[in-house]
């Protein structure tokens, strides 16, 4: 079991401290969608707030192919793999 305290870890050094495993994939989710204020995911009609399904796609999409970029600019960084044999 390994305990990561919460702090700010770059990519570099979660691979260090992952050095004894085998590291399949990185990425690093999400990039664009956590910074962007409501107001441009949603639509106003009539008085109400609505989810703009439209918007929410595209910025879906943009963070997946930066996700998978490997330039690493995300909040959250997500590590698959598994133990060396």
């Amino acid at each position: 079991m390994f305990f990561l305290y919460a702090r700010a870890r770059s990519v570099e050094e979660v691979k260090n401290l992952f050095s004894d495993f085998e590291i399949d994939d990185i990425y690093t989710f999400p990039t664009l969608a956590s910074i962007l204020p409501n107001v441009i995911l949603e639509d106003e009609k009539e008085g109400n707030c609505q989810k703009n399904t439209k918007a929410q796609g595209f910025i879906k999409e943009i963070d997946m192919v930066l996700a998978a970029s490997g330039i690493y600019s995300g909040t959250y960084i997500i590590i698959t793999g598994g133990k060396i044999v």
